[in-house]
């Protein structure tokens, strides 16, 4: 069988929104043999998104391991509408499951071949490092992202259910290696605000739950930075 030869094309390189999301904790449960728990927690995020992005081609997505990116057609302000409505819901998917996660959002150019399994570019780039260096559970806007949306009409400062924060990061690579290339105080999700049952947030809940489980002092900081956040950052 003739293998298919696969070549660079430029339609699939554009500027887009780019989202990095990483599930936190699946390591453990692999090294402990709870395969099954795994199974569930990516079935659950993948049918989770997969029925968000039914009928909008807006935003896709793919997933390797416990990684999941999802990337808009442009970087259209249009398209930011889409792309934030879906990473918040995912997100909030996720935690209220008591699956933790981290990432972050970009703008920048970035090379998507679906077809291919093909992904990269400056946007990927950003959005990994800023989402693998954060000490907490949930997600931020990133340098370039506030850029664009400034461009474009929509300052990440007058966004409903992000606040500006001093991100809580661990002392690792690449913080370590280039502390100067990073920005710190950046918009973050308000997790949960825009879901509450009797003026409940559900994702408050389920961390405070998931915080109360841990024994681990690295693990409940996690949670106690978020915590923390969403505490002071409550809106009527």
């Amino acid at each position: 069988m003739q293998t298919e030869m696969i070549h660079y094309d430029p339609s699939c390189d554009r500027k887009r929104w780019v989202a990095y999301f990483d599930l936190l904790g699946t390591t453990a449960l692999i090294r402990a043999n709870r395969i099954a728990e795994v199974f569930t927690a990516y079935a659950q995020a993948i049918e989770h998104v997969t029925r968000e992005l039914h009928q909008d081609n807006t935003v896709r997505h793919a997933w390797f391991s416990d990684t999941f990116l999802m990337y808009s057609t442009d970087d259209s302000a249009s398209d930011f509408v889409v792309m934030d409505l879906v990473a918040r819901w995912f997100v909030q998917h996720l935690v209220t499951r008591k699956i933790p996660v981290r990432g972050a959002i970009s703008s920048d150019n970035f090379y998507a071949d679906f077809n291919h399994g093909l992904f990269l570019g400056k946007a990927l780039v950003e959005a990994y490092e800023y989402g693998e260096v954060q000490n907490w559970i949930g997600f931020i806007l990133c340098p370039s992202a506030i850029n664009r949306l400034n461009e474009v009409g929509l300052p990440a400062g007058e966004r409903l259910n992000y606040a500006y924060a001093n991100i809580p990061v661990k002392t690792e690579p690449p913080v370590k290696k280039n502390p100067s290339n990073f920005v710190f105080n950046l918009p973050a999700c308000i997790l949960g605000r825009w879901s509450t049952i009797n003026g409940e947030n559900l994702c408050l809940s389920a961390l405070r739950e998931m915080k109360s489980m841990s024994t681990v002092d690295s693990i409940t900081q996690k949670y106690d930075n978020s915590i923390q956040f969403i505490e002071s950052n409550r809106r009527e």
